[in-house]
């Protein structure tokens, strides 16, 4: 819990949460803007287009998130992109 009281203090978390996600070994972009992280997911397979896949991810990302910063601390929102 103290880092993340030394965490609190940094006004953007944005290098800090793309640092945590990366086990998830997708690549992805984390931006901030009025108060929101917006996390995006660039996933360049077909096979991953489907709902089932990013609901999967979504809660992942949600495990991960609130396993190093309290739950309802920040507003992130999801998106996962398929090319």
């Amino acid at each position: 819990m103290g880092d993340f009281l030394y965490i609190c203090k940094m006004k953007d978390l944005t290098e800090y949460i793309d640092l945590i996600l990366q086990d998830l070994k997708i690549p992805l972009t984390v931006s901030f803007m009025n108060e929101t992280y917006f996390i995006v997911f660039n996933i360049k397979d077909l096979r991953y287009d489907n709902e089932i896949v990013r609901n999967i991810i979504k809660g992942e990302v949600d495990n991960i998130i609130n396993r190093y910063i309290p739950e309802g601390t920040i507003n992130y929102l999801i998106n996962i992109s398929v090319s």
